[in-house]
């Protein structure tokens, strides 16, 4: 996790970690972090924390076994 990740977990008390690491590692790495996690952006937003990322729509991870299992019908 990157310093200003860190930060802001001090100040929002963010019970999601793993999206701090997500998003540190690609702020440290200056990559662009592609995400649906909109609110945990918000979040650091709101604290003066901006990452880069390219924000997509929210999918189940389980979509392609549903349209393979549909086909198979």
């Amino acid at each position: 996790m990157d310093e200003r990740t860190d930060l802001l977990g001090k100040r929002l008390q963010v019970k999601d970690v793993r999206s701090q690491i997500v998003f540190g590692t690609g702020d440290s790495m200056k990559a662009v972090t592609v995400s649906a996690n909109l609110g945990f952006l918000r979040a650091a937003q709101s604290q003066g924390i901006k990452f880069v990322a390219f924000v997509h729509e929210s999918r189940a991870l389980t979509e392609c076994k549903e349209l393979k299992n549909a086909d198979d019908d």
